[in-house]
């Protein structure tokens, strides 16, 4: 009934960011088995026929599988694809085989630890055996149904196996004939103490073995979830206080209202019931709303983070055409060096006054270009500051992640401008010093 529970030790550890969970969840499966049979090569058809067979997974609808193997092959180096079939890479055998059974040691001691909180919650009412009876009626009779719950409520938004859910509480309390009420105390205080990571790693596989005959691409909700792991905890963490709510209300009422006649029981709690139904569908409908709304705010958000994008784009663009204006113009200046040196060579004694007067001039034109580029470095600074406060505001506050990246995107742009103009100082600097050396040449020559 409950398959998934074959996939839990194969999906840690969890990494669910970046769209990448479905990966991830595939890579584990394919290694584990890779791992398991070293010396064996799969083809696809007979790795979906593993699969199917050993963990009833048909995925025969699923056509990024070719792709995962390629990945794990071409990107990762842990496959080797070669008389086309697949085969475990030699060289990280070892390694992946360190990983899968630390990841198997991790599993097992977290699994080993509830089931020891179990029986000290239970240890001093009911008799532990050794083979953990009463923990395997627990879990098969309790957990693992209130995880496919909890995924009916993840896809379906619905409530109709809520009172599936209090029948099977119902059923897992009369398996104990003494302490019942004790048992029931005891069960919803050990229900919320239960990690909120093992209802997750269930839930994970759960969805992981539902997806492989669906698309689960198809359910908004579970990837807006699976991409935050904040979200996936507070869905949880909202679920199991809901369960405890219909468990300790529900199942209080019924017994209180047994001392009355059976009919007048049965229409208190079927109203009562009910009740909580209506109450839920409400909820769920809200939340479906509330869902909406974030999925609206994001895309607006993408948009004006799009926009920003644009923007810093069109600045880079500016910036280049700004280098080209600065090599042409150092173009310019060394077309007019060579003309001034042809000059120089060209002109006889009686054009001295004249070499004299282009002497000064130059100088007084390079130290106005000089104060015009000082000029439009202030400008530009005001400008750059006042536009990088603005917009790293609005990263830090809504994207504080990327907050880092804009600011170093935009010192570096800033530097690169600043470098840029002031080699262009340096320059005009450069060829000051040169005509005021010639003109002095020109001055000596007078003298003499």
């Amino acid at each position: 009934m409950f398959n998934f529970t074959k996939l839990i030790p194969l999906l840690y550890p969890l990494n669910l960011e970046q769209n990448e969970w479905f990966f991830n969840l595939y890579r584990n499966l394919i290694l584990a088995i890779y791992i398991e049979n070293p010396k064996r090569s799969f083809n696809i058809d007979e790795l979906i026929s593993f699969i199917s067979r050993n963990f009833n997974l048909n995925i025969k609808n699923i056509p990024e599988l070719e792709e995962i193997l390629s990945r794990l092959s071409k990107d990762t180096n842990e496959l080797i694809f070669q008389n086309n079939s697949y085969l475990i890479n030699p060289s990280k055998l070892i390694e992946l085989e360190d990983v899968y059974i630390k990841i198997l040691g991790i599993d097992d001691s977290h699994d080993n630890q509830i089931i020891f909180e179990y029986e000290e919650n239970f240890k001093d009412i009911i008799e532990i055996s050794e083979t953990n009876e009463n923990w395997d009626l627990f879990y098969q009779n309790l957990f693992l149904p209130l995880v496919s719950h909890f995924y009916f409520n993840l896809t379906e938004f619905g409530i109709k196996s809520d009172k599936e859910i209090l029948e099977n509480y119902k059923s897992y309390i009369k398996k104990f004939p003494k302490n019942q009420d004790e048992i029931h105390s005891r069960t919803l205080k050990f229900f919320r103490t239960i990690s909120t990571d093992y209802f997750k790693k269930h839930l994970i596989a759960n969805i992981f073995f539902e997806s492989v005959e669906g698309d689960i691409k198809e359910y908004d909700s579970i990837y807006l979830l699976l991409e935050n792991k904040d979200s996936l905890d507070f869905f949880i963490i909202r679920n199991i206080n809901f369960v405890m709510e219909i468990l300790s209300t529900m199942y209080s009422i019924e017994d209180r209202i047994k001392s009355a006649t059976s009919s007048i029981a049965s229409l208190l709690f079927e109203d009562s019931f009910h009740r909580n139904l209506y109450y839920t569908e409400m909820s769920n409908k809200q939340n479906e709303i509330f869902r909406k709304s974030i999925r609206n705010e994001s895309n607006i958000l993408m948009k004006e983070i799009h926009s920003d994008w644009d923007t810093m784009k069109l600045g880079f663009t500016n910036i280049q055409k700004e280098f080209s204006t600065v090599e042409s113009k150092i173009e310019i200046l060394k077309e007019g060096i060579n003309k001034h040196s042809k000059l120089i060579v060209e002109a006889g004694s009686g054009l001295n006054k004249s070499v004299k007067s282009k002497h000064e001039a130059s100088i007084h034109i390079l130290k106005n270009k000089n104060v015009e580029v000082l000029n439009k470095i202030t400008e530009f600074s005001m400008f750059f500051f006042i536009s990088v406060i603005l917009i790293s505001a609005g990263i830090y506050a809504f994207f504080n992640e990327y907050f880092f990246y804009t600011i170093s995107f935009f010192g570096v742009s800033f530097l690169l401008q600043l470098f840029y103009r002031l080699l262009e100082i340096l320059i005009n600097k450069k060829l000051i010093d040169y005509h005021r050396a010639e003109l002095k040449e020109e001055i000596k020559t007078e003298t003499t």
